[in-house]
């Protein structure tokens, strides 16, 4: 299915993801970043031939690693704390 840009009406391509943020909205959500080289406009579009239920794990990748990332981190800030 051909994504059409919503100022211009041309067509649009995918965009990578720009930011953390950006990369959870992708994974979890039907959303995908779209740009259009003509205008330059740059937004989400609910992406109809994406998988319907997305890799689990891939999704429990991102999830031990922002946990333990915040586990690392309480950690440190108890260790500087307690000296």
């Amino acid at each position: 299915m051909v994504k059409l840009c919503p100022q211009c009406g041309l067509h649009v391509h995918r965009s990578r993801a720009k930011n953390f943020r950006e990369k959870l909205i992708r994974l979890f959500t039907r959303y995908k970043a779209y740009r259009c080289h003509e205008c330059g406009w740059r937004g989400w579009i609910v992406d109809d031939v994406s998988r319907r239920f997305v890799d689990r794990r891939k999704q429990l990748r991102v999830i031990l690693g922002v946990l333990t990332t915040v586990m690392l981190a309480l950690l440190v800030i108890y260790v500087i704390r307690t000296r």
